[in-house]
Order: C-alpha cells, then structure tokens, then sequence
C-alpha cells in the first residue's frame, strides 16, 4: 500500500526512477584485468631486483671472508749456508743436557681443522661449431 502510494507520487511529480547500471562493464573488466597485469609484473621487477642483489652479496661475502687456516702464510726459506751433509759434524753445546736427562714433556698436538677452498664449477667449453653440409647443385641458369 505504501509502495502504491509512492509510485503516484512520483507520477505526479514526474520523477522517473533511473534504472541502475550494471554492476559490471565491459570497461571495468579491462582495466581490472590492467591492474592485475601490472601488479605482477612490478612484483616479478621487484623479486628478480632482490634475488639478484641477494645472491651478489652472497657472493661478496664469501670471496671477502678470510679463511679459517691459523697459521699465517710464509715465503720459503732460502739459506745460503752450506747443507748439513757437507759441513762439520756438530758438537752439542755444554749447556744443553744430554737427551736421557731432559725431562718427559708430553706433547699434545692437533692437526688444525680445514676446510678445502671453495671451488667454482668449471663452465663447459661451448661445442664445436660444425660446418653445415651443402649440397652440390649447379647454379640455376634462366633463358630467355
């Protein structure tokens, strides 16, 4: 009833309801899908942008790190005294006693723990380029 009585009033005063649009347009579909479109492709920028910067500062890090060997590198020993097969036997100073009366020192040695240097893998040698055969076709000849 209430209803009935509005759609008169409306009538009377001429005012047409508008008829509302579709919820979904063939214009709303494309720039959605835009969107969606461009969203991804920042989000694929950005992860190939951070793996990248990830795996060269990895790599940074582990070219820079200082190895983990405690004994500090030496050049090789050069004397320029004759080698101890060629000279005089020698004599044990007095001050040092003779090994029977040192005392037992026990020695306790460990060999220190390595690592073997890291190693890139070698890149294969890229295959060798193989001719490609021709056949042997005279050459066409047109007459006129």
């Amino acid at each position: 009833m209430l209803e009935d009585r509005l759609k008169e009033l409306f009538d009377e005063l001429n005012i047409k309801p508008t008829p509302r649009p579709s919820p979904v347009s063939a214009v709303d579909i494309v720039w959605h899908g835009r969107r969606i479109r461009n969203r991804r492709r920042r989000v694929a920028v950005v992860g190939t942008a951070l793996t990248t910067t990830a795996l060269v500062a990895a790599a940074g890090f582990a070219l820079t790190r200082p190895s983990n060997d405690p004994t500090p590198a030496t050049p090789p020993l050069h004397t320029s005294t004759p080698s101890p097969a060629t000279s005089a036997p020698a004599t044990p100073s007095p001050a040092t006693p003779p090994p029977t009366q040192l005392p037992p020192t026990p020695i306790t040695t460990q060999a220190p723990a390595t690592t073997p240097p890291t190693r890139l893998p070698a890149t294969p040698a890229p295959p060798a380029a193989t001719p490609i055969p021709t056949p042997n076709v005279a050459p066409a000849t047109s007459t006129r």
